[in-house]
């Protein structure tokens, strides 16, 4: 079974080997002790919050539930925590990206950008 927990710096170097972002709030899918993708929201110096999400391959295939359960947790601690916008790019390599921002609320604003606004 996939756990959903809250990212330590550990295991976004385990998964990526650097840190994407300087600022963010993450989450973790882990089975048997191994990182399987890592998602949240990164706080960019110009104000804007992005959402981002890296999942390995084969999870993205086999575990869809916990793949939009773990989005789901990020957005609500976004609201509950007084975001108003959340952007995020479409991923052009995954060819559900599209369907996967819009059940999560987000809508297309043009060029391969979503927007989510909430509160």
């Amino acid at each position: 079974m996939i756990e959903i927990r809250p990212a330590t710096l550990a295991d976004i170097l385990a998964y990526s080997g650097n840190l994407p972002f300087t600022r963010a709030r993450a989450w973790v899918g882990v089975e048997d002790g191994k990182v399987l993708g890592v998602g949240g929201l990164a706080y960019l110096d110009n104000g804007a919050v992005i959402a981002f999400m890296d999942i390995d391959d084969t999870v993205r295939k086999s575990a869809k539930v916990s793949i939009c359960k773990a989005a789901r947790t990020a957005i609500r601690w976004a609201i509950s925590n007084g975001l108003t916008e959340i952007n995020a790019l479409k991923a052009d390599d995954v060819p559900a990206a599209e369907r996967f921002l819009m059940r999560l609320g987000f809508l297309s604003v043009g060029n391969g950008v979503y927007s989510l606004r909430g509160g």
